[in-house]
């Protein structure tokens, strides 16, 4: 406001560089959807809503000054108070003065006075009786025809505990009939203590698929701890920057012949072209090291022990972290992303029973 009239901003985004203390250039800033955008800067987000009669501004951080932010948004010229806009009418009447009125319209005996108000105030009470009734009647019908247009119904689709895999960042993985099913939600699954005793709620006509967008996470005691709402939450695409050449790219037949011919002359490696592969196979654990099974070899991929932290800890996302942990309690295939780095001699592994013939380093892991 300024001067004491009302004044709407022609463009809501000009309160933006108040909320940052810092110019708009500097902002990251992105359209969500149409009328939402996204600003930020540091840990301070900022959604703003595009309003029809008015604008919102949401504000996430893990620290946030409200006084420094009410003190800058005051030195722009704003106030928290709606000025009083006093409305004129032309040509509007004076007010009449109800005693002399009635003096004119009951020029008859105070007894029939006295009964024609009775009377009226009796019929007031009863309108006002009637219409409140009304009112509470409609206003209860809207309420409800409300909650079931607007609220939106959830199905509880918790796989079994026994199931659960890992919950890593915002994404919480279980087994789903030995396939990789991974539930994300917006915040991180160790900012709401989740476990394995939250029920997984989302949408009553959503299926449960690889990827699912949780709508809410209900605790034991039926207290929601999670809430989408409106935010929108998608999934990262998988690995872009590979050659994929193939998924097993290699031929592991120089052990068929029993002889001393080295695998490494077939498929890719011949080539040269043993980085940004993918390897397609189930990882364990064999002579205290991680392995993945590629038909009758194994590729090392770290050491297994309390010692030394495990490889899948260093992965590029949550997903792949989950994806060994998959592979490893479901017993079930998935994809490696990476590069061999050394071929190992018979001394060094390949003379052993499980014929370990390479160390592999990891990037990215998905189920594919």
């Amino acid at each position: 406001t300024y001067k004491d009239k009302l004044s709407v901003l022609s463009d809501p985004a000009a309160l933006i560089p108040v909320i940052f203390d810092q110019s708009a250039d500097s902002l990251e800033s992105k359209e969500l959807y149409d009328g939402v955008f996204e600003y930020k800067s540091g840990d301070l987000t900022v959604e703003m809503v595009d309003g029809v009669e008015y604008s919102e501004y949401k504000i996430y951080s893990a620290s946030f000054d409200e006084n420094a932010l009410f003190s800058r948004l005051k030195s722009a010229g704003a106030t928290q108070e709606k000025p009083e806009i006093p409305i004129e009418i032309p040509d509007r009447p004076g007010f009449v003065n109800i005693e002399d009125l009635n003096k004119q319209r009951y020029n008859y005996k105070q007894e029939y006075l006295d009964k024609d108000n009775a009377l009226a105030k009796s019929e007031t009470m009863k309108s006002i009786a009637k219409n409140s009734f009304t009112f509470l009647f409609v206003g209860l019908i809207l309420a409800f025809v409300g909650y079931e247009v607007m609220v939106p119904k959830v199905k509880d689709v918790t796989p079994d505990p026994e199931n659960f895999i890992t919950a890593e960042g915002n994404i919480i993985v279980y087994n789903v009939d030995g396939r990789m099913t991974t539930f994300k939600i917006h915040e991180d699954v160790t900012d709401i203590g989740y476990d394995s005793t939250f029920s997984i709620m989302i949408p009553e006509d959503a299926d449960v698929r690889r990827n699912v967008i949780v709508d809410r996470l209900v605790s034991p005691t039926g207290e929601v701890i999670y809430n989408r709402g409106s935010v929108i939450v998608d999934f990262e695409p998988d690995p872009k920057d590979y050659g994929f050449v193939n998924s097993n790219p290699f031929v592991f037949d120089g052990y068929n012949t029993n002889g001393e011919e080295d695998w490494s002359q077939y498929g890719e490696l011949e080539r040269g072209e043993a980085e940004k592969v993918i390897f397609r196979g189930r990882i364990t654990e064999v002579e205290g090291k991680y392995v993945m099974i590629l038909g009758r070899v194994y590729a090392v991929l770290g050491d297994a022990n309390e010692e030394t932290q495990p490889f899948y800890e260093l992965l590029q996302d949550d997903v792949s972290k989950a994806a060994v942990l998959f592979s490893l309690k479901a017993e079930k295939p998935i994809a490696l992303y990476g590069q061999i780095q050394k071929t190992l001699t018979r001394a060094e592994g390949r003379n052993s029973v499980q014929k370990m013939v390479f160390t592999f380093k990891t990037d990215y892991a998905r189920q594919r």
